[in-house]
This record gives C-alpha cells, structure tokens and sequence, in this order.
C-alpha cells in the first residue's frame, strides 16, 4: 500500500494532513521499518481464538495480529453488522463502514506500534472515532461494551 502524494492530480494536501485518523494511518504506511497488511478472509474464520464474521452472527468483523515489526488485519468477507444502539453516541443501532472498520483495526496497529501496547482498544475506538467523525457519523461509545475505554484523549 502507498500513498500518491498530492492525491490522483498531484495538486491535493498531503494525506498525512488530511485528518486525525489519515495522519495515523500514514505513519503506519510510511514505516519503512515494519509491514502491515489486510486480508479479507471467510466467514468464521478463527485467528488466534477470535471468529472473524458479522456482528449479527456473534463474531468480530475484523481481527488485528500485531508484534514490533509487523501487523495482520483479517476483515470479514461477510457483511459487517449491525453495531448495538449503546455503542453509538446518538443511541441507535447502525452498520458500521468498512472505512469505520478498517480504521479501528489500525488504531490497534497504532497503539501496539506506538503506545507500547498500553491501550490498544481505546486507541482503536479513538481512531474509528476520528473517522466517523469526519463522515458526519455517530461516535463509538465503547470496545467490548459500551464506555470500556476513554473516549478522549490517551490513556499513558
């Protein structure tokens, strides 16, 4: 994965400037020193005792292996589901974007590469979070239930 600089016609802001979440995830393609990749698997796949499938079916839509030196992101090739009411800042249940999906993974990569690993759920949800944000989307409330991490801010 790369990043055109200047976007498609060159004359756009850089990526890293676009966004919260875009300034992360460009760090993590520019780390020459370590590789992240995303891989769509079938559903019910099971990494590291995590199923990988839609959240109407009890599964996680996308799981994240991480050590120092590289990162797997595993998204389902299912649908994603429906995300809970009381995990959404305006209450009401709603189908995660794979954009919404895909960020919070890397916010695991982000906080595993970065943060020592302190924190990685709420890094993910932060970093879902700065992307819903700039789709007019609801916020996340929570990882595994609702307000499990802090929403604002890091927590080291």
């Amino acid at each position: 994965m790369g990043i055109l600089s200047g976007g498609q016609d060159g004359k756009g802001p850089s990526f890293n400037s676009i966004n919260a979440a875009s300034n992360k995830l460009g760090g993590i393609i520019g780390d020459t020193g370590r590789g992240a990749s995303v891989q769509f698997v079938s559903p019910g796949t099971s990494i590291n005792g995590d199923r990988v499938g839609s959240i109407d079916r009890g599964m996680s839509p996308a799981v994240t292996t991480s050590d120092l030196e590289s990162a797997q992101i595993y998204v389902t090739s299912d649908p994603i589901g429906t995300l809970p009411g009381n995990y959404q800042s305006n209450g009401r249940d709603a189908v995660p974007s794979l954009a919404d999906v895909i960020s919070h993974e890397f916010g695991h990569v982000d906080g595993s590469w970065y943060h020592g690993g302190l924190d990685t759920n709420g890094d993910a949800v932060r970093m879902e979070n700065q992307t819903r944000q700039s789709e007019g989307e609801p916020t996340r409330t929570g990882h595994n239930t609702p307000r499990d991490v802090q929403l604002g801010g890091t927590q080291y």
